[in-house]
């Protein structure tokens, strides 16, 4: 905040649009920004962002989201059941996979 800086694309695991009073995403973005997503967080509900990433991806905004049914926040966090994360081998390996694909690409 305040600084000239900024990052040349943004990838979210188990991240939201928005988090209490606070808008996470802004629609003007002009950075690639990727959101991976678990269908049963409950920390940080994806349904925070629907409909904003598909407007913004109707109106050209380089916005990417996956949803993850199944995956709880904190989903590549073994140990942490008492916080409600249930940890998941499959989604945790694809998301690295399409983060990684995603920075290979350039944010593309």
């Amino acid at each position: 905040m305040g600084s000239e800086l900024r990052f040349a694309a943004t990838v979210a695991n188990y991240g939201s649009c928005a988090f209490k009073q606070y808008q996470l995403v802004l629609s003007d973005t002009d950075r690639p920004l990727l959101m991976l997503m678990g269908g049963r967080d409950a920390e940080v509900p994806a349904s925070a962002c629907f409909p904003l990433l598909e407007q913004m991806k109707a109106a050209g905004k380089p916005v990417e989201w996956h949803l993850y049914p199944q995956a709880t926040h904190a989903w590549d966090k073994p140990g942490l059941p008492a916080r409600g994360y249930v940890y998941d081998a499959q989604v945790t390996q694809d998301a690295t996979a399409r983060m990684v694909a995603f920075f290979a690409a350039g944010g593309r």
